[in-house]
């Protein structure tokens, strides 16, 4: 081979190892970065419990009424439990609610039915059911009334449930009772001054040995007896009515229960329903209209001179 054959060989493998490694750095060589495109957001796609909430949304917003008449059957369920619970825990005070610790009685104190009272001289609406009761007594014989102070009004109430038991001890509770009920010294305006007049009108007696031994521990554990009892009858406010007989097993028929100022009517019917009074009423009104209903004998007699003998 001559020189120049030579020389254009090597020329070649050159331009050949060049090319090729050329190739192989443009292969090796890191990728020019990209232009950060900024990432797509799409809206969230709804769901059928997105959808369900917004047609409720839809619906109470056109319907208004609906959701007064869901608050509405909320209390209404609300109040029926309250009173249930009330007449629940009562059956379970029978005994305790008609055996007070000092006789703080009126109407018949042997009466076979009665009726207890939580109430306070100061409330408002004992006031306006204390002729109520007096009237109940004047027309059930056999009614026997138990109150129960509960002072949920102050110091005044307090020293008024202290001169309760002098007024129960001398035997003068009732009329003691109605005298301060009558001064109508309500809402905030009882004075001690005006329970020591209720007492002196009474008959009751106040002098220092006999407030000493009503304030001590007669006067405590009668205070602490009506607040517990209260306590467990669940009762938040005055007055309060629970009827039932005196005597015996109190069954639920047997038991009524008043939360509230109850009108005289519906204690009455009450005090029917527990009595047997109710059920002797209905008889006889059954009886009367049995008899308004039978046929007259003579209108028989004289339907039967009319009839044709047919021989």
């Amino acid at each position: 081979m001559s020189f120049f054959s030579k020389l254009s060989a090597c020329t070649a493998l050159t331009v050949a190892v060049s090319l090729s490694s050329g190739v192989i750095a443009a292969n090796t060589a890191p990728a020019p970065k990209a232009k950060a495109t900024p990432p797509t957001v799409s809206a969230p796609t709804a769901t059928p419990k997105d959808n369900l909430d917004q047609r409720i949304h839809d619906y109470l917003m056109s319907n208004p009424k609906v959701i007064l008449d869901a608050v509405q059957k909320y209390q209404q369920d609300q109040q029926l439990k309250a009173r249930k619970d009330k007449f629940d825990a009562g059956l379970t005070q029978t005994d305790a609610l008609r055996t007070p610790m000092y006789q703080t009685v009126a109407g018949n104190p042997n009466g076979s039915i009665t009726m207890v009272e939580f109430f306070d001289y100061q409330c408002i609406m004992c006031y306006r059911v204390y002729k109520d009761i007096d009237t109940l007594i004047a027309t059930n014989k056999d009614l026997r009334v138990v109150f129960r102070l509960l002072p949920i009004f102050g110091e005044a109430s307090v020293y008024a449930a202290k001169v309760d038991i002098a007024a129960a001890l001398q035997h003068k509770y009732a009329k003691f009772h109605d005298i301060l009920f009558k001064a109508k010294r309500v809402e905030g305006k009882l004075k001690d001054a005006d329970v020591r007049k209720a007492a002196k009108q009474a008959g009751v007696h106040l002098t220092a040995s006999v407030m000493k031994e009503v304030a001590g521990k007669k006067g405590l554990a009668f205070l602490k007896e009506n607040k517990d009892l209260a306590k467990k009858l669940r009762i938040n406010g005055t007055p309060a009515f629970y009827i039932m007989p005196t005597k015996g097993t109190v069954t639920k028929e047997k038991l009524a229960v008043f939360a509230g100022a109850a009108p005289r009517q519906y204690l009455q019917q009450a005090i029917d329903r527990i009595s047997g009074k109710d059920a002797a009423k209905k008889a006889a009104a059954a009886t009367k209209k049995a008899a308004a209903n039978a046929p007259d004998s003579s209108d028989s007699d004289i339907a039967g001179d009319d009839q044709v003998d047919p021989n």
